[in-house]
């Protein structure tokens, strides 16, 4: 390690170094060839004890990329369904029903506690977890199943039906992996309005919610076309109450990964962010630092060659403060990671 002990190599009194210390050699009075092999030496076991703590700390702190919540923006309505994979399983009902066959996700998701890799749709505006359910909310509702909805209300959903807006009906959907633990899945509902005359059941109530898990969270988005009747409270089923009124602006949920404590954070976006975060930012302030150092001690190896006849005792005393300060900061990322405790350091 470069590290070496400074007390066994040089004497030193408070922060000024004096002498070379009694049980070191003497690299001052050696030959060039001796000092240049040292720094080789030292150059060498420097780059590997640098290598060594950058593959230590990203296996200890390893970089995650979490969703992240984008305050102010929304999503457009979907221009095209080409994107997305059309469901062809049909519906147990057209009126209080649901999706005979389940969308499988990539991994399972959780509603309130429930967690499943199989998602049902439901005709009545809302989506569900492990099972199909018939109610008619016009708010999410704790089940079982828990119900997320988009536009929740004595819906219609017949596939091939066309709105009034000469949309069909029908779901479409499409599901991911974005690395880092991150999956998603994204659901297109063109729904219609429940009513006892067939043409009022082409009154649109579409709408779209995008589903998030990442290794911290999961989170929604939801939406409604700009021609839809709106039906009821959109957002997942939470004690205490976070629907909000859908509306053609993305409004964005956050939960733990139980599907639980569930927080409404406004209007927005989901995104990936461009830089990823450590399981403890605050260890990242302490590697960013200590790698920092990695050429501070490089002045004073470099005049190896010169037998250091270009190194002035200020700068000696600097090249001694910097070593101890290294071991330091080394010190500080260690405790920081692992939780390990050190005899005080001072210089």
């Amino acid at each position: 390690m470069y590290f070496f002990d400074i007390d066994d190599y040089c004497g030193y009194s408070g922060y000024i170094p004096a002498v070379i210390g009694p049980n070191a050699q003497n690299y001052f009075l050696n030959g060039v060839g001796d000092m240049e092999d040292l720094a080789t030496t030292y150059r060498a076991s420097k780059d590997a004890l640098y290598n060594s703590v950058n593959q230590w700390y990203n296996v200890s702190n390893p970089p995650t990329i979490t969703y992240e919540f984008i305050q102010n923006q929304t999503l457009t309505w979907p221009s095209s369904t080409a994107t997305y994979t059309l469901y062809n399983g049909g519906f147990n009902s057209f009126d209080d029903g649901w999706s005979n066959n389940p969308i499988s996700l990539p991994i399972p998701f959780s509603i309130n506690g429930v967690s499943s890799s199989n998602l049902f749709v439901g005709t009545n505006g809302y989506f569900t977890l492990g099972s199909g359910s018939n109610v008619r909310p016009t708010t999410p509702v704790e089940g079982p199943p828990a119900t997320i909805c988009g536009n929740p209300g004595d819906n219609w959903l017949e596939p091939g039906l066309q709105n009034d807006d000469l949309d069909i009906q029908n779901v479409y959907y499409k599901t991911g992996y974005e690395g880092q633990g991150r999956h998603f899945v994204k659901l297109l509902v063109y729904g219609g309005t429940y009513s006892g005359v067939p043409i009022q059941r082409k009154v649109p109530t579409s709408w779209v919610a995008n589903f998030y898990r990442d290794t911290k969270y999961q989170w929604l988005e939801v939406m409604i076309k700009s021609t839809s009747t709106v039906r009821g409270s959109a957002g997942p089923y939470n004690v205490s109450s976070v629907a909000q009124t859908p509306t053609t602006t993305t409004k964005v949920w956050r939960s733990d990964l139980n599907g639980q404590n569930w927080e409404y954070l406004g209007l927005g976006t989901v995104s990936t962010p461009e830089i990823p975060s450590r399981t403890c930012p605050e260890c990242d302030d302490y590697f960013d630092i200590f790698m920092a150092t990695q050429t501070n001690l490089d002045f004073f190896w470099d005049d190896a060659e010169n037998r250091f006849v270009n190194i002035s005792p200020q700068q000696y005393q600097q090249f001694v403060y910097s070593v101890y300060n290294n071991v330091k900061l080394l010190k500080l990322l260690i405790a920081c990671v692992d939780g390990d405790t050190f005899e005080d350091f001072t210089i």
